[in-house]
């Protein structure tokens, strides 16, 4: 049952832009503001109108389930050199003007403070042009550009011993013969339209808030830079799952109740082209008889011959399965990299684009899980990697990593912050 509120503290907007990994922490950050007798809305693309209403917030469409479904059919989503542009091209550019609406509305409606993910340009337009209280939030700390500790990105040979100023000039690179033609150009071609001077470097300085910057993961997992903006602040990953409305279902906790822990496999809510990854890991555990668990929404990636001791299901709770679970295989997606973290199980990364080829290095760097490219994965390295990865000292040591964290207090922090923006 949803609690009601009492009396209500202040109205404040969330607004995402993405898939699953981009919607559920703004909407565990939402409950967690409606503990506090605020009143939230969400903005978030309408696949997921259902589930934002049954938790209780008020859901605001940005983007349809159609437009949704169209760029996860796109194979370009998961080509680490097209990624980005399809991002750009199909998902953010097409939103900013959208998103400048819904904020520019709420905040003549409702007054309040608005907290934003990073690629929700259109509510920093809108911040700008208003004076809007507002956060920025970032969920990976891929985002955060840096010459000293550089995150790694896709498609970019630039190791940590770089000097920094060659570092910077592979950004300036990159400013100029990439992020100006897909970013720079859309947003300031809609600033004209809004009479706004043109602005430079989007995606370094102009697309963070000047008021605040959240990052949705804790210091220890991507210690802060002296060149990050001054007005960034961690907490901690938020863990969201919505356990509550998905519970695992009977025939899962049979399952996992039934014999050793297995091998789980995830390539992210959003992915619908791993039907080879399936397919090596069902030949693995085929060959080695380890037990495994296959989750994806799409079961046309799954191999259809499946042996007794390997289960497919379409959803269930990482939150859930992980602590029954031996190791996870998954692509690196943030909130899959981080839930493996809080169970301390050990991960096996099949990095493709985005945030993802980062989180696969800082896994390594801490110890638990290795990262592999997509192309490498075959059976036979699947196996070395299962047995390397599932012995008492690697799972020791996961379980000391998990216990760095510390998502109830990073949740507070959090609302603590965007709550400092209506001071």
């Amino acid at each position: 049952m949803i609690p009601r509120l009492g009396r209500i503290r202040m109205n404040i907007l969330l607004i995402t832009v993405g898939s699953s990994g981009d919607v559920y922490p703004f909407i565990g950050i939402g409950l967690a503001l409606r503990r506090r007798s605020h009143r939230i809305f969400l903005a978030a693309n309408a696949h997921f109108q259902r589930l934002i209403l049954s938790v209780g917030l008020e859901f605001i469409p940005f983007g349809t389930s159609a437009e949704y479904d169209q760029i996860l059919d796109n194979p370009d989503l998961w080509n680490k050199n097209r990624a980005f542009a399809t991002v750009c091209q199909r998902g953010i550019i097409p939103l900013m003007r959208p998103g400048y609406e819904i904020v520019s509305d709420f905040h003549r409606t409702h007054g309040g403070v608005v907290a934003a993910h990073g690629i929700a340009l259109g509510a920093r337009l809108a911040q700008e042009i208003h004076g809007i209280p507002m956060a920025t939030i970032h969920l990976a700390p891929v985002v955060f550009r840096s010459v000293y500790q550089t995150p790694k990105l896709p498609g970019v040979f630039l190791p940590q011993r770089t000097w920094p100023f060659l570092k910077r000039w592979v950004y300036a690179l990159a400013d100029r013969f990439l992020l100006d033609k897909l970013i720079d150009r859309p947003v300031n071609v809609l600033r004209g339209e809004l009479r706004l001077m043109p602005v430079r470097r989007v995606i370094f300085d102009w697309w963070n808030s000047p008021q605040l910057v959240i990052g949705l993961f804790p210091p220890w997992y991507a210690p802060p830079q002296s060149d990050w903006p001054p007005q960034a602040f961690l907490t901690d990953f938020p863990l969201y799952d919505a356990p509550e409305l998905q519970p695992m279902p009977p025939e899962l906790c049979e399952f996992l109740a039934g014999g050793p822990p297995p091998v789980v496999l995830t390539p992210g809510s959003a992915m619908r082209h791993a039907a080879a990854i399936f397919a090596t890991v069902v030949r693995t555990c085929r060959a080695t008889g380890r037990r495994g668990l296959l989750l994806t929404h799409f079961s046309d990636q799954v191999p259809a011959d499946l042996p007794p001791h390997v289960k497919y299901f379409p959803y269930a709770p990482l939150s859930q399965v992980l602590s029954h679970s031996a190791l996870l295989v998954h692509h690196g997606g943030i909130g899959t990299t981080a839930a493996a973290l809080a169970a301390g199980v050990p991960q096996v990364i099949l990095p493709f684009a985005h945030d993802q080829l980062d989180n696969a290095a800082r896994i390594q760097r801490l110890g638990v899980g290795r990262a592999i490219s997509p192309a490498r994965f075959h059976p036979a390295l699947a196996g070395r990697l299962f047995d390397e990865l599932t012995t008492d000292s690697v799972r020791d040591h996961c379980e000391k990593v998990a216990g760095r964290l510390h998502p109830h207090h990073g949740l507070d922090e959090t609302c603590r912050l965007i709550e400092s923006l209506a001071t």
